[in-house]
């Protein structure tokens, strides 16, 4: 709240929303045109189900002018205001690697022939703690399951699934050297999704056996809990647990656990000062895999009590307990 009444914030958020406006009156006139196309034309979307890119995106892969119009909410809308309205809510918060893509997309990118390859690297256990009291991040791919069960303390959890490219985009910088974990069949494709987004500067990769071996030597790995929704319920009438809520405001406003903090995860990282550190921290999402990412997050910035809610809202949603609307 203590940034209510700062004129340069308030500037800046008047700005956002007029440009979105004015993006959505020319997205409006720009339909207007594509409902004068001819039934048979045919569509080929740009971006799949799941896309950042938009709201709602379909998962098919073509589609027809006639059949859009038949079937998208878009058309629906004669009323430019009307439109507008429903374009701009709830929508998706847009990951932070779309800024870089715009510069991209104006100036290009480094030619894949003029980057060094990425190599295999057999790091000792000095070395990679060297790179993490550095801030040096280190991106382990496993899925959360085999993280959860043991991990390089500082290291994140971005699972390899068809959200990587997304999360890597939240949370990579890229002017900043990186290293990354992964099994050996998926690191050839791992680069290039990296690259799909314009991170180039993966420095080298490890085997997910370094894990163990370091281990061997030494090395202290780190794990964390998991916690049933009828265990949580529990805790929370006790007080006895911070809960911190990373979906997407839309999915928030929607439902969710009584008392609950909501902090998107794309912005986690810069909101660690926001979370108490008196009693443990519970890390939920929908399903599990976004809160999972967000519990190697907060254990790698220093929040080691740190617990997972097995399946997210949706369990929480079977536990006989109303869920506020916030």
């Amino acid at each position: 709240m203590g940034d209510i009444g700062r004129p340069d914030l308030l500037e800046k958020a008047a700005g956002i929303k007029d440009t979105a406006d004015k993006g959505a009156k020319q997205m409006f006139q720009s339909l207007k045109r594509f409902a004068e196309l001819p039934d048979h034309v045919q569509v080929w979307p740009a971006h799949g189900a799941g896309s950042a890119c938009g709201k709602a995106l379909g998962a098919v892969p073509s589609s027809t002018v006639g059949y859009e119009k038949m079937a998208n909410w878009a058309f629906k809308h004669k009323n430019e205001d009307e439109f507008v309205k429903e374009l701009l809510s709830d929508q998706p918060e847009p990951p932070v690697y779309f800024a870089e893509m715009k510069r991209v997309n104006k100036v290009g990118i480094k030619l894949l022939s003029d980057l060094q390859a990425v190599k295999r690297l057999s790091p000792t256990k000095e070395m990679i703690e060297n790179w993490i009291n550095n801030n040096t991040t280190v991106i382990d791919v496993r899925s959360f399951h085999e993280f959860s069960r043991g991990h390089i303390q500082g290291t994140i959890n971005i699972p390899y699934t068809n959200s990587f490219t997304n999360w890597a985009g939240w949370f990579l910088e890229y002017d900043k050297p990186f290293y990354v974990i992964a099994e050996e069949g998926q690191i050839k494709n791992v680069i290039e999704d990296l690259h799909s987004i314009g991170i180039d500067t993966l420095k080298g990769y490890m085997n997910t056996t370094i894990i163990e071996r370091l281990e061997q030597e030494g090395l202290q790995l780190q794990k964390y809990d998991q916690i049933s929704a009828d265990d949580l319920q529990s805790k929370i009438e006790k007080n006895e647990v911070y809960v911190v809520d990373v979906r997407n405001e839309s999915e928030y406003k929607q439902g969710a656990i009584p008392g609950s903090h909501h902090i998107m995860l794309g912005t986690l990282k810069g909101r660690i000062n926001e979370i108490p550190t008196d009693k443990p921290v519970v890390a939920t999402c929908q399903a599990g895999a976004r809160a999972a990412i967000a519990t190697s997050i907060l254990q790698a910035n220093g929040i080691m009590n740190v617990i997972h809610l097995r399946g997210g809202y949706s369990s929480w949603e079977k536990v006989k307990t109303p869920a506020k609307s916030c």
